[in-house]
């Protein structure tokens, strides 16, 4: 469900930014129209504003509001949010929105599992926030070993680093399966600039003319007879 989470969200950002570009030619026009949507849903989620770090804060230490449906509610106004803002041409980032609803993600799971099975003794929500901030960087970033070292640096410790070695290696490996690029990549892709390792464009794009040109050829004549030429 993660998974699918985190490959509707980079869809959906993509499909913002083409209809935001369809719509408003004007990067200003565009971003006032991203800003006035992402108004409007903080209207009814005041979560979605800002960095997020707060919000990250407050589910460590398991002092969010209680609710299976608030979190997830949170979860997908975040990604809204975020796609809103990035897709209508807005500097937002798009590290410390993963960041935020990775936590609000795993959160949401933990409270999932301890619904559906009260009777076993699940881990604690802070840790499947950790688990879920380092899924959803390694996903959307395709960068396993970052989410790794985040949630690693983050804790202090390594005593989730087996859980968060497996979570972020089979996201980044599922990630890729549904979308072969990381979001930093999408917009090369868009422009035709991204040159892959071992294609006909990327060999070519490191070749020099003047390294190709041979300077050490004989000359020959019109006039010249065959003997010369095949000596």
């Amino acid at each position: 469900q993660r998974q699918m989470c985190i490959r509707d969200s980079l869809r959906l950002l993509r499909t913002v930014e083409a209809k935001s570009k369809a719509l408003a030619s004007p990067l200003w026009a565009r971003a006032a129209f991203g800003g006035l949507l992402v108004g409007v849903v903080s209207l009814v989620l005041p979560v979605v504003l800002g960095e997020g770090y707060e919000v990250i804060r407050r589910i460590i230490e398991q002092e969010y509001p209680p609710g299976l449906v608030i979190v997830g509610v949170a979860a997908f106004a975040k990604i809204l949010a975020t796609s809103f803002t990035i897709g209508s041409g807005g500097s937002g980032g798009i590290f410390a929105p993963c960041l935020v609803i990775g936590s609000l993600i795993g959160l949401c799971c933990q409270r999932g599992l301890v619904f559906a099975a009260p009777s076993i003794p699940w881990a604690g929500e802070s840790y499947f926030a950790l688990l879920g901030m380092a899924g959803v960087i390694s996903s959307v970033l395709q960068a396993p070993l970052t989410g790794i070292f985040l949630v690693v640096e983050i804790t202090g410790g390594y005593e989730v680093i087996i859980p968060v070695v497996l979570v972020s290696v089979i996201t980044a490996t599922l990630s890729h399966y549904f979308e072969p690029f990381s979001v930093y990549h999408q917009e090369l892709i868009a422009r035709g600039e991204l040159l892959r390792p071992r294609t006909d464009a990327r060999v070519l794009a490191e070749l020099n003319v003047m390294e190709l040109l041979e300077k050490d050829c004989h000359s020959v004549h019109p006039e010249m007879r065959l003997k010369e030429l095949v000596s």
